[in-house]
């Protein structure tokens, strides 16, 4: 099915599974320091001049099942680039399976000012995205 990010199953455990490795990585704790060394890795590896960011506190965002929530942590993301082009790499990088449901909320590109002869000119974007993950609610007690 296009679009389909993952299936849960139960079968005969009341702990869903996930049916494929995307899916598997929604499952369980936010992994808030796997996130910053991921940024910072493709950071690197792309050779970005500069990119920080700041993790909100996680909030629900939906309830597909009475045990399971949906919950978001928002990043906001500034970086400086040579190219727009680096931007859509990285937000690639960043959606890699592996890591966490990545959703782009918004970007916003500025040229930087500087001198009209700046090689290459930089670029300053700032983007806001959710990683999202699937948590277990602990059962109601009596």
């Amino acid at each position: 099915m296009r679009g389909q990010i993952c299936r849960l199953s139960r079968s005969g455990s009341t702990t869903p599974s996930a049916t494929s490795p995307r899916c598997a990585v929604l499952l369980g704790e936010e992994r808030r320091l796997d996130w910053g060394e991921r940024v910072n890795r493709i950071k690197v590896s792309r050779k970005i001049p500069a990119a920080d960011f700041e993790l909100s506190p996680q909030r629900i965002i939906g309830q597909p099942f009475p045990d399971l929530a949906l919950r978001a942590s928002r990043m906001t993301l500034r970086t400086r680039l040579a190219h727009e082009g680096d931007l859509l790499r990285l937000l690639a990088d960043l959606d890699a399976p592996g890591n966490a449901l990545v959703l782009p909320r918004r970007c916003t590109l500025e040229r930087d000012s500087g001198s009209a002869s700046e090689n290459p000119p930089a670029i300053s974007s700032t983007c806001e995205l959710d990683w999202v993950t699937l948590h277990l609610n602990s059962p109601a007690r009596p």
